[in-house]
């Protein structure tokens, strides 16, 4: 005989409400007017925030965005997703944003634009899956549950990567309301609710490289932490359907991209995941780096409160994602990336976890007999609130935190200033800002590589080659073909034991890059020692910057460089093909499409004068 579930109660509205750990939470009730006026004023305090974080960092991109947008562009003007034609290597990290971006494109629509508009619309649904995976599975009420959006509109980790221009909001809104209507599924079945089971899983397996593991986990605890009343059978038979739909789906696509690529896995996870070790100090920007102290403290405590009341819900598969997404950090080469990227998950459970615990010291003062006991909680509660209070205060003036890649000292965390809001309200005006204005007329920032492209060869882009990494935007700008020295886009880099395996650059890689007659380059991570050592080298490029020997950068000398009305279409064409609603901005706010402009501008003074 299943044990009868212990039924907790608490108040509600003046009513008396019963609820066992496993139910989805009481129904929302319209309540006093008072809680009507709280809602309301939670809400206006969500959309101004949320209003302000998104002006800010709308204008910013990250190169990676890029890479995607080429294969994108390729695969809607019938080159297949490819990043250069007839080259097939699976050099994106997400096969359905890449899609996505891909329709935007075939339609008309200019493509950083669309995929910021995605990223807001993602955005959006972690904000109210946030709320749902609060009531439903942590059990929060009224007050509490209108704070688990905050905690996210807050979050300019996860604000900032949202409008970066990659699938990371997407990602992070499937993972909630896969939890979310997994557990619909186990408490009230339905056909619909198999339906869009079904369907969420399978966009959340085709978003990022990891996603089939989370899923698993997913599945797998809510099929273990299931209600006492329900029948492993039961829920079995619940999931069974839409979770074999989602397995089925996402196969074919293991299957595709083998005929396709002739690769089980994305390229992505040769180059990051195939011979890292597991290491947990990957999760040390948890802790470390610039963290303030409120924020590590909302980790160990959210953590703490997704286990325990988790346990007592039943609802574990919150917790075990902070499992997973912990374990699949560890596990790869997580590159550079600043302000937590890969953890974004658990900076989005963590608060949740916190309020589950505010929810629990709420429902302690009101069943406590004695006072004693009743102050105590309400002692729990006034301090927990101070501490999300302080921890989202924190977040909310930071602009971004560097990655330990980057060589910054000790000086981790960029705060947000008043000179980047200026800049941001300048991106949409399209007036230049000043550190444009106060630019090299050919070194312009991160952009310069493209210029050397531009006006080095008269040859057409489409057939000429350019060396380096962090390529997405050089490469989709100006339709040059690219050999990525970290591997990414190009397989005979991904597939050289030596250099996947300790970074080591032979000879034979050497060869292969200058086989392809780059136009430019510039190279990091042991490549120009290597080219530093072929004398030969220097008969057919100049340095632009580096030395002979750590040749960083370089273009080439022996082409005829394009005609003067050749340059200028060139240039023209590149500044069309960036958005004309506002000046793109890189990671840390360096406006690049108003010097893409600037260097137009000098480029046709030149042209006036010869």
């Amino acid at each position: 005989m299943v044990p009868e579930e212990r039924v907790s109660s608490h108040c509600e509205g003046g009513r008396r409400v019963d609820e066992t750990p496993g139910s989805p939470g009481p129904p929302p009730s319209r309540g006093s007017l008072g809680e009507q006026i709280l809602a309301v004023g939670a809400a206006s305090v969500a959309a101004l925030g949320l209003s302000a974080q998104v002006a800010y960092y709308f204008p910013r991109v990250v190169d990676d965005l890029f890479i995607s947008l080429r294969y994108a562009d390729n695969l809607a003007h019938g080159l297949g997703p490819v990043f250069n034609p007839g080259e097939r290597v699976e050099g994106f990290s997400s096969p359905l944003w890449m899609l996505l971006q891909s329709a935007a494109l075939w339609l008309g629509f200019e493509g950083v634009t669309a995929t910021k508009l995605f990223g807001c619309v993602a955005l959006l649904l972690c904000l109210v899956g946030a709320h749902r995976v609060g009531r439903e599975l942590l059990g929060l009420r009224g007050t509490l549950a209108r704070a688990a959006p905050l905690t996210l509109v807050a979050n300019s980790y996860l604000v900032n990567w949202s409008l970066l221009g990659l699938e990371t909001p997407a990602y992070n809104a499937a993972v909630l309301w896969v939890m979310v209507l997994c557990r619909r599924q186990l408490l009230a079945p339905s056909r619909s609710g198999a339906m869009r089971l079904g369907l969420s899983a399978v966009l959340l397996g085709m978003l990022r490289p990891e996603a089939p593991v989370m899923l698993t986990l997913i599945f797998g605890a809510t099929l273990l932490t299931l209600p006492a009343a329900k029948s492993p059978r039961a829920a079995l038979t619940r999931l069974a359907v839409p979770g074999s739909v989602a397995a089925l789906l996402l196969l074919i696509l293991m299957l595709w991209r083998h005929r396709y690529y002739g690769e089980w896995f994305p390229n992505t996870y040769r180059i990051k995941g195939l011979v890292a070790a597991f290491d947990l100090q990957r999760l040390a920007s948890l802790w470390e780096q610039g963290v303030g102290a409120a924020e590590r403290l909302v980790y160990l405590l959210g953590a703490a409160g997704l286990v325990a009341i988790g346990l007592r819900r039943r609802a574990l598969a919150p917790a075990l994602m902070l499992l997973g997404c912990g374990g699949f950090v560890a596990s790869v080469t997580a590159d550079w990336m600043p302000s937590l990227r890969h953890l974004l998950p658990i900076t989005i459970l963590c608060p949740l976890g916190v309020l589950a615990l505010l929810q629990a010291c709420v429902d302690a003062a009101g069943a406590a007999a004695d006072n004693w006991l009743r102050q105590l909680a309400r002692l729990g509660l006034l301090l927990g609130c101070a501490l999300l209070a302080v921890a989202g205060l924190e977040l909310l003036q930071i602009d971004n935190r560097y990655s330990p890649e980057e060589v910054r000292g000790r000086d981790w965390v960029r705060p947000k200033t008043w000179s980047a809001w200026q800049d941001s309200w300048a991106s949409f005006q399209h007036r230049e800002p000043a550190h444009v204005t106060r630019m090299d007329r050919y070194d312009m920032g991160q952009i310069t590589q493209v210029w050397g492209i531009l006006e080095t060869s008269e040859l057409p882009l489409t057939e000429s080659w350019y060396a380096g990494r962090d390529i997405g935007a050089v490469g989709y700008y100006t339709g040059v073909r690219v050999f990525d020295t970290a591997g990414l886009i190009t397989s005979v880099v991904s597939h050289d034991r030596g250099w996947v395996s300790h970074r080591r650059v032979s000879e034979q890689l050497i060869s292969e890059l200058l086989a392809r007659r780059p136009l430019a380059g510039e190279l990091y991570e042991g490549w120009e020692l290597v080219l530093g050592q072929r004398t030969d080298f220097w008969q057919k490029y100049r340095l632009r910057f580096g030395s002979r020997l750590h040749p960083h950068a370089w273009l080439a000398t022996d082409r005829v460089p394009p005609s003067r009305s050749v340059l200028l279409e060139r240039y023209r064409r590149v500044v069309a093909r960036f958005p004309q609603q506002f000046d793109l901005h890189t990671l840390y706010g360096e406006s690049v499409g108003a010097a893409v402009r600037r260097r137009l501008r000098i480029v046709e003074a030149e042209s006036d004068d010869s």
